[in-house]
């Protein structure tokens, strides 16, 4: 009996129109190797992006497909963890000052518009992502999942994932994605693929893409400008993930 040919990954391509992030003034749009897992030992939080590679493999930069999702992502890292004010308030030996107004959500600091600017560059259409949020591209790891690196057989057997799907990708174990991430690229990085399309963990409407280095060549018209505390898209990403932002 022949076994059935192994699936293969659902590759769209890029928007047809300008691609949108958030980056620094003096940096605008850099591929960026964050710090290797192997220099994160637990229970320390694992820096970088969701679809980083783990250990320096290949250089990634991230983009929105408009000004509201870069947005969204950019200012997620500012976002208050659960329970912060319950804290703040057990660790107050004495009664709140009548006067002084406790923050219950954390607010964007008054530097981020100066430090940074909106990014646009467009992809050439040729170019193909691997769209992560697709069953095909779930089933496709599945298939080769003989191929799998030692690393990520054992954080699936860790947290007990006998298999892959778009909830995976969620995840917030960020060893888990981005050595998802490494195996999409080893197994499926060849021309004319370069880099991932995924749903924001933020806004499920809000289209990112992570774009690898291989794909630098093949990104054009890049373009910023400045960013000022009345912008709607920053407002309305702001406002969704319970921050304040400082008169405008």
């Amino acid at each position: 009996m022949t076994a059935p040919a192994a699936g293969q990954p659902r590759l769209v391509p890029p928007p047809a129109g300008d691609l949108w992030r958030i980056g620094f003034r003096t940096q605008p749009l850099i591929w960026r190797h964050p710090r290797p897992l192997s220099d994160t030992p637990p229970p320390h939080e694992t820096p970088g992006g969701r679809f980083d590679a783990p250990n320096g493999e290949f250089a990634t930069v991230y983009f929105a497909s408009d000004a509201y999702g870069a947005c969204i992502e950019k200012l997620a890292p500012l976002r208050p963890h659960i329970g912060l004010a319950d804290r703040l308030a057990a660790a107050l030996d004495d009664d709140a000052d009548p006067e002084y107004d406790y923050p219950l959500t954390a607010q964007v600091p008054s530097e981020f518009c100066g430090d940074h600017v909106f990014v646009t560059a467009r992809v050439d259409p040729a170019r193909r992502f691997i769209d992560v949020d697709s069953p095909d591209t779930s089933r496709a790891l599945h298939d080769r999942g003989a191929s799998f690196s030692d690393d990520l057989r054992a954080l699936l057997q860790e947290h007990d994932l006998a298999r892959i799907d778009r909830g995976t990708f969620l995840t917030h174990l960020r060893p888990l994605t981005r050595h998802l991430a490494l195996a999409l690229y080893t197994l499926f990085g060849e021309y004319p693929v370069v880099g991932l399309r995924f749903a924001s963990s933020l806004d499920p409407d809000a289209e990112c893409w992570a774009i690898w280095d291989t794909g630098e060549a093949f990104v054009g018209d890049v373009d910023h400008a400045p960013i000022d505390f009345s912008n709607t898209s920053l407002r309305a990403a702001a406002q969704r993930l319970g921050l304040t932002l400082p008169p405008a």
